[in-house]
């Protein structure tokens, strides 16, 4: 994602088109074999992904400004917190002790999120409120979901809880892509603005189409058999709880 303000690297846009392109086959992918039912908040992210750049692109002169950016990246963090809530409670639903783990945590880097979020100051002498929400306030986002999503997946590690091939690929890429995302951000603190915006604007449109491969792959791979594996535990832990919720009580 670019961070524009009034000029255009010129290298950003060829990057930005193969991105799309790329994205745009990685939904494809998720429609083809069903998979955007495994996360409803990843399919809707890269859809917003493409619904942003189609307006840059056809309305350049009413998107292409920084405000436009701020609410397009909000709405990207509240949908990467969504990837990860969505795939805990697909991954621990049949398991009640990791799910009551998955809880706590859950609510512990929330809450520590919104708290380091709320102290922000609104208003800094030294930078806009732009410069301040790129170089601050959505870093401070990305953080809480690289730990959210790291901690989901350590939390399946310790009890042992199987993880849907699918869900561990993409957790593990988006959290990949966050560190990366929250570095560049971090490469504004300090330097002059305007001349470190020209090299994010490259950096981070490779990182995210490195990632955006990735994600073409998840999307189209073929079933094998430890996904059916998976499945099939699911289905038959899930019958066994409800089962033992149904037996009377003596």
């Amino acid at each position: 994602m670019s961070f524009h303000t009034s000029a255009m690297n010129p290298a950003v846009p060829t990057i930005n088109f193969a991105m799309d392109a790329i994205a745009l086959v990685a939904v494809a992918g998720l429609t083809v074999r069903g998979r955007w039912r495994l996360s409803l908040f990843f399919a809707a992210s890269l859809v917003w992904v493409l619904v942003r750049e189609i307006l840059f692109i056809f309305w350049w002169e009413r998107f292409f400004f920084a405000r436009f950016w701020l609410i397009f990246q909000s709405v990207h963090d509240l949908l990467r917190f969504g990837i990860a809530l969505e795939v805990a409670w697909r991954t621990f639903g049949a398991f009640p002790g990791a799910a009551a783990a998955a809880k706590k945590t859950a609510v512990l880097v929330l809450g520590l999120t919104a708290v380091s979020v709320a102290s922000l100051p609104l208003a800094n002498p030294g930078s806009t409120v732009y410069e301040t929400a790129v170089t601050t306030f959505h870093p401070r986002l990305s953080d809480g979901a690289i730990w959210l999503m790291a901690a989901i997946l350590a939390i399946a590690k310790w009890y042992r809880v199987p993880v849907h091939r699918f869900h561990a690929a993409v957790l593990t890429s988006l959290t990949l892509y966050l560190l990366f995302f929250t570095w560049v951000l971090r490469l504004y603190v300090g330097r002059d603005y305007e001349a470190t915006r020209h090299y994010v604007n490259v950096l981070d449109p490779i990182g995210f189409l490195l990632v955006t491969c990735w994600w073409v792959h998840v999307a189209w791979r073929t079933e094998n058999g430890t996904d059916r594996i998976h499945v099939d535990t699911v289905k038959a832990l899930q019958l066994r709880g409800t089962a033992t919720v149904s037996e009377p009580s003596l």
